[in-house]
């Protein structure tokens, strides 16, 4: 079975660590999709009109910061996104001072927790893992 190895980033948590889980707790959003292939794929995300806030999240988590369709009336906005490690190591980091997202950023964890790295076969174990994990999610 093959693990997300432990980061440098995910020991220690600092004050910007616990401003980024405050502002991704308002503006974030942690979203599990299934893929064709049979795949769960974890995209967490925040928006903002204010590219300076993303920018953080990016120096501080990585993932990519995209500029939104300019709409007609409207300011400009941002959008930050992470998937795979950069999900985890963000999710790991912001944890202790998520509320409202606490639950799913806990699911979002444990199903990346057991997820196989790109490339590799998912092996019954992780698919057994993956199944008690999201079967326990949408039962409680």
């Amino acid at each position: 079975m093959t693990k997300i190895k432990d980061d440098p980033r995910c020991a220690g948590h600092s004050d910007l660590d616990a401003y980024c889980g405050g502002f991704f707790d308002g503006e974030g959003c942690v979203s599990i999709h299934r893929r064709k292939s049979g795949g769960i794929q974890i995209v967490i995300s925040a928006y903002q009109t204010l590219e300076a806030p993303l920018q953080l999240f990016k120096r501080r988590f990585g993932g990519k910061i995209i500029a939104n369709k300019k709409r007609p009336r409207r300011k400009q906005s941002w959008t930050w996104y992470a998937y795979g490690k950069d999900a985890f190591y963000s999710l790991s980091r912001m944890l202790p001072w998520l509320i409202v997202k606490r639950k799913k950023a806990k699911l979002a964890l444990a199903i990346l927790k057991y997820q196989p790295i790109k490339g590799e076969a998912t092996s019954r174990y992780q698919m057994r893992a993956l199944g008690m994990i999201l079967g326990k999610y949408f039962h409680d």
